[in-house]
């Protein structure tokens, strides 16, 4: 009799924790969901910059100044980098 009980009670408890367990887990998923989604719209906008900044310097007065130029080729490196860790499908 208190072995019926007791594998009850067990049986409650595993079924609370894999409960809990499964929300934790939705949880987890929905912020990477949220992340993915920041990081995507930030390249996006990074690239537009970029793209916005070669039409701008379109006889390479920027990119051939030593201050600016810096800046150009850093935001250059920015985009490449979040090219490379995400993966634009």
């Amino acid at each position: 009799m208190w072995l019926t009980v007791s594998l009850i009670v067990c049986i409650i408890l595993l079924l609370v924790v894999v409960g809990g367990l499964i929300k934790a887990l939705r949880i987890q998923l929905k912020k990477i969901q949220t992340y993915t989604e920041w990081v995507i719209d930030l390249q996006n906008k990074v690239d537009a910059v970029v793209q916005t900044m070669h039409t701008l310097d379109d006889r390479q007065m920027f990119s051939k100044d030593d201050d600016v130029g810096s800046v150009f080729q850093q935001m250059v490196e920015l985009v490449d980098t979040l090219n490379e860790k995400t993966a634009k499908e």
